[in-house]
């Protein structure tokens, strides 16, 4: 079993983890005022994302005395073997719902993935952008031919959001969120050679001053950084076996395949060729 850091940590980690999609299932819910699911004693079997529609539930995690509320428009992670007790409130003659996307994580070796070991709420829906992917998902699963397919990639795109926005969400809280407009399309688009003044402008902030906040944060200057972002991309693009040292070059916006192995030795300290060569 392959185990990440606990909580929305795990989700930002989940980006550079491998992960494959298993045994997945998608279902919508009702429940009426006090119904209850208990995992207290046994746990869950399977890891599960959930979009709380209406209505209000209560959770209590074992080992632990502070219970938390998930209310409409919040997105909760339940990890396999997370142990808890959840209670739904609504108001008398009504029902609460929900979208349920069942499924099972899994690295590329096909062994258990794990992020953490009770539910997080990871993040709450501002303008229905999440509640779409979600109905989007459960309508693939419940598709009959081609569903399979596509209810997986509604899946990986939905992860892929949530991913970003409990990113940007972290950032918010951060001393160096001014910048992170910056930061992210940096690290988004790794091919292109995004002027400084340009990224400056994009956080709002001179160029000296964005000079000086991100080697704050990077401990390295912007076109360094970016080098240092492609040259760990490289090291991926050359694992799949699909790319050599030249095509990897191109791929990342290199002049050509000397320009990207005298950038990877200063970062490596050898050729990205031996690299290559011991795969």
């Amino acid at each position: 079993m392959h185990q990440l850091d606990s909580g929305n940590d795990a989700f930002i980690q989940l980006d550079a983890a491998p992960c494959n999609i298993n045994a997945l299932s998608a279902l919508k819910p009702l429940w009426f005022d006090n119904s209850t699911d208990n995992y207290l004693s046994q746990g869950r079997t399977e890891d599960m994302l959930f979009y709380m529609l209406d209505g209000r539930r209560k959770y209590t995690v074992v080992d632990d005395a502070s219970p938390f509320w998930v209310e409409s428009g919040d997105i909760l992670f339940l990890p396999a073997g997370s142990r808890y007790l959840t209670v739904c409130r609504c108001q008398p003659g009504q029902t609460g719902s929900g979208i349920c996307i069942k499924f099972i994580l899994a690295d590329e070796k096909q062994q258990a993935l794990r992020l953490g070991s009770r539910p997080f709420v990871i993040a709450h829906d501002q303008n229905d952008h999440f509640r779409l992917l979600f109905e989007k998902t459960l309508a693939a699963v419940l598709q009959g031919v081609g569903g399979r397919t596509r209810a997986k990639a509604c899946v990986f795109s939905l992860l892929s959001d949530l991913i970003a926005s409990v990113r940007a969400s972290s950032f918010s809280q951060h001393a160096f969120a001014e910048i992170y407009p910056a930061i992210q399309i940096m690290e988004q688009r790794l091919q292109d050679n995004i002027p400084v003044a340009d990224l400056a402008q994009l956080c709002h902030v001179s160029e000296s001053v964005f000079r000086r906040r991100f080697k704050q944060y990077a401990k390295l200057p912007p076109h360094q950084y970016r080098n240092q972002l492609r040259v760990n991309k490289a090291d991926e693009l050359l694992e799949t076996g699909l790319y050599t040292v030249e095509r990897a070059a191109m791929a990342l916006g290199f002049t050509d395949a000397s320009h990207l192995c005298k950038v990877y030795r200063k970062f490596k300290g050898h050729s990205p060729r031996e690299t290559a060569g011991t795969l």
